[in-house]
């Protein structure tokens, strides 16, 4: 059953023919496939065929007998089937093809529709961890990535650097959620997120518009450090008797210092009428006035 063409190779003139095979057991074509997904404003076409010409007209229906949708619009064609244009959202449902064929009603096997929102975005991409990570060797780095997007046709993978042993785990029910623990602590470097789409499932390609990287540098030590931050060698300061002197030292430093003083003539000082002290940190970076 369907349509046969004779092509000359030579004239490239061709002739066809629809060919109709009969099933007095089913006069609708038994579909292999009952399932039908497409995308937001493109044509959707359910291939309930008929086995017999003389099945008309054909027609549209749901399956538990509700009104079509006020806006659907369909036409149908016995080689191809029923074919409604502009599909919508509100389209989705279980839907029948009916005939008549020597008076009697016939009907199609079922259809489940699936209208998929079509994305002008990429998908959105998001890191626990987006700024630089520093580690002594042997310590864990843990960082969670979560996606959205409006819909399920997409993915997304890491990239590692080169050496890095690392455990992915799926611990969210939530599509697009993808932790990673490593085991054992990886080179310095960076991780990124990389995300492949359907290309005919979106309007915007990676080709066209694309989201800018977002990755996390991770620098891994042998051991804990303290560098200070700019010229680190001695300086002197003129000050009179009863003026005020304000002194500054910005230092980085992993894992963060214990505690952090001041001394004069290796006596610590303390916060009093004389002396404020206050500290300031932004993750490895520390000032001490």
């Amino acid at each position: 059953m369907g349509r046969y063409a004779c092509i000359n190779n030579n004239t490239k003139e061709h002739s066809s023919i629809y060919v109709f095979v009969k099933d007095p057991q089913s006069p609708f074509q038994r579909s292999m496939v009952n399932g039908i997904l497409v995308r937001v404003g493109e044509n959707l076409t359910l291939p309930c065929l008929v086995t017999d010409p003389d099945v008309t007209p054909v027609t549209l229906q749901t399956c538990d007998l509700q009104p079509l949708p006020s806006d659907l619009h369909y036409h149908s064609d016995p080689q191809r089937g029923i074919i409604i244009g502009n599909a919508r959202k509100e389209y989705e449902g279980c839907y029948v093809c009916l005939g008549e064929l020597a008076g009697a009603t016939v009907r199609s096997s079922q259809y489940t529709v699936d209208v998929r929102l079509v994305p002008e975005q990429p998908p959105v991409i998001r890191l626990s961890q987006r700024e630089r990570v520093i580690l002594r060797r042997g310590e864990q780095f843990e960082i969670t990535c979560s996606s959205s997007n409006l819909n399920p046709d997409f993915s997304i993978k890491w990239d590692f650097p080169v050496g890095a042993r690392a455990f992915q785990a799926h611990t969210s029910p939530h599509p697009g959620w993808f932790p990673v623990v490593t085991n054992a602590p990886p080179p310095s470097g960076s991780a990124s997120v990389n995300q492949s789409r359907h290309r005919d499932m979106h309007r915007a390609t990676p080709t066209t518009r694309k989201a800018p990287p977002r990755y996390p540098a991770l620098d891994v030590r042998e051991r804990g450090f303290i560098s200070m931050l700019g010229d680190s060698r001695p300086s002197q300061s003129a000050v009179r008797e009863g003026e005020s002197l304000s002194l500054r030292v910005e230092f980085e430093s992993y894992p963060r210092p214990g505690t952090l003083s001041w001394a004069y003539n290796g006596k610590t000082l303390h916060n009093t009428t004389e002396h404020v002290i206050t500290a300031q940190r932004h993750r490895y970076s520390f000032i001490k006035r």
